[in-house]
C-alpha cells in the first residue's frame, strides 16, 4: 500500500457509476471495492485508480459475502 488517499472516493465513485448503470448489488459492490483497493498502489488521490478492465479482473477474485448484499438484485430507487 503506497496512500490510502482517494480510496474511499474511488470505491464510492465506482459504486455510484454502476448503480447508475443499473449493475446489480452484488457486482457493484465488489467492484467498488476492487476499485479502491487498487488506488492504493500508487501515491496520491488518483495516480492509482485503474482502468474497468483491471478493476473487473481483481473484483471477479473477490468473495462475496451474500449476508452483506441486500436480498433485492434490484437497484435502489
Amino acid at each position: 500500500m503506497a496512500d490510502t488517499v482517494g480510496a474511499g472516493d474511488t470505491l464510492a465513485g465506482t459504486c455510484l457509476a454502476l448503480l447508475a448503470s443499473g449493475a446489480a448489488w452484488s457486482a457493484t459492490l465488489q467492484h467498488g471495492v476492487a476499485a479502491g483497493t487498487l488506488s492504493t498502489r500508487s501515491p496520491g488521490g488518483t495516480a492509482g485508480q485503474q482502468p474497468l478492465a483491471v478493476v473487473a479482473q481483481l473484483a471477479a477474485s473477490l468473495p462475496l459475502h451474500h449476508a452483506d448484499v441486500p436480498q433485492s438484485e434490484e437497484k435502489p430507487r
